[in-house]
């Protein structure tokens, strides 16, 4: 290995002459030996443990391992799994593929399964630091081709990180010829307002000597991806976090919770999920961004990845109920049934039922449906077609 890529050994993907000693390493932890059981219900652990001991690579591990948990976790949890848009994808590039996160795992999950399943290599992907809250998660995520994103770093910090960081997007784009993923904002979007965040793109682009953004975008190809759940499992646990820190209600983020998304947002009934693949951002956008100010054109880019995202959502029957219930008006009634629109009443009333009495019942109710409904504004507001 090139001496000089050892900079990148604090955030990287696992190298495949790291795989099978990882792997070993899993089999060893009790640990995995319940997320296996779990997530592999009714399969015989030593046949398991089997086929994977020998894996080496990485590619093997995703085609053997991660192929399969996401099999048992698409079946036990999603009704209908859809892509679109995959067409506009060439074998002879590489992506840079910037999507909307409304779940830790899931979202960058199942844009690599789409991938993997239409033939394409898969991406490396995005982590935030916070995540790795035990050592067989750590060797899960970096087996899965994830890099680490620091969070939480003191301010004198946050700058050297985002160039380390942007230079290992750009090896990795650029060197290694790999895509990768990377959601449009830090953390998820608990409110289901998909904005991208413009820090984000400034930090693409901080170690480029070329003043020229739309050459440097140019070259990334920033290709807007968005994965659009029927049904959101974390949302009560959203609108609980969002509840307490607008009501300034102490709110402590713990190891134990970001476990528990992790858990819920996998196992979780989704109903239909959709991963839409927009478009690549085209030369003329970038370059017909009329703004001479780095921070107002990264802004303005933003907002054209944003209108990308917000075009490529797949709206369901609970997007349009929600809306309605907000507004206390029928505007979208013809996009479903009365029946719908009772089935998911009640599966909000079960929600908010099990909530502990700190917690206003109709206050969480009217945060889930904002969540629900903001995809529907958000198009409304950019006059996209519903």
């Amino acid at each position: 290995m090139n001496n000089s890529l050892y900079v990148f050994d604090e955030i990287r993907t696992y190298h495949d002459n790291e795989v099978n000693s990882a792997i070993r390493y899993l089999i060893d932890d009790p640990e995995f030996a319940v997320f296996i059981r779990y997530l592999f219900r009714g399969v015989d652990r030593n046949e398991l443990i089997n086929s994977i001991k020998d894996i080496s690579t990485i590619a093997e591990f995703q085609d053997k391992f991660v192929k399969a948990a996401m099999e048992a976790i698409i079946k036990r949890s999603i009704d209908e799994l859809s892509y679109s848009g995959v067409e506009q994808l060439e074998k002879d590039k590489v992506y840079l593929f910037l999507s909307n996160h409304r779940d830790i795992v899931l979202d960058s999950s199942l844009i690599n399964y789409a991938l993997y399943m239409h033939g394409f290599t898969t991406s490396q992907v995005a982590i935030g630091g916070n995540l790795l809250i035990s050592p067989m998660i750590t060797h899960m995520v970096k087996l899965n081709k994830s890099f680490i994103v620091k969070r939480n770093i003191p301010p004198r910090e946050l700058y050297n990180n985002s160039k380390l960081l942007s230079s290992y997007i750009s090896h990795t784009l650029f060197e290694t010829r790999e895509s990768v993923w990377i959601a449009q904002r830090e953390g998820r979007a608990k409110d289901g307002n998909d904005k991208t965040q413009y820090s984000l793109l400034k930090m693409l682009c901080i170690n480029d000597d070329d003043k020229d953004l739309a050459g440097v975008f140019q070259r990334i190809n920033v290709f807007p991806v968005t994965v659009s759940y029927e049904l959101d499992p974390c949302d009560v646990l959203k609108a609980i976090e969002l509840y307490s820190i607008a009501n300034k209600i102490p709110y402590v983020k713990t190891h134990q919770t970001d476990f528990q998304s992790m858990i819920t947002g996998m196992q979780g009934f989704k109903g239909r999920v959709e991963v839409g693949f927009s478009s690549l951002l085209t030369d003329d956008e970038l370059k017909n961004i009329d703004e001479h100010q780095p921070n107002n054109w990264l802004k303005k880019l933003a907002a054209i990845i944003d209108n990308r995202i917000f075009s490529s959502y797949r709206l369901w029957e609970t997007n349009y109920i929600a809306y309605d219930l907000l507004s206390d008006k029928a505007m979208f009634h013809d996009k479903y049934t009365e029946q719908a629109k009772e089935t998911f009443i009640n599966y909000l009333r079960e929600k908010t039922d099990k909530l502990e009495t700190i917690y206003p019942k109709e206050e969480i109710n009217k945060i889930i449906l904002n969540m629900y409904a903001n995809p529907v504004k958000n198009k409304l507001l950019n006059n996209l077609p519903l």
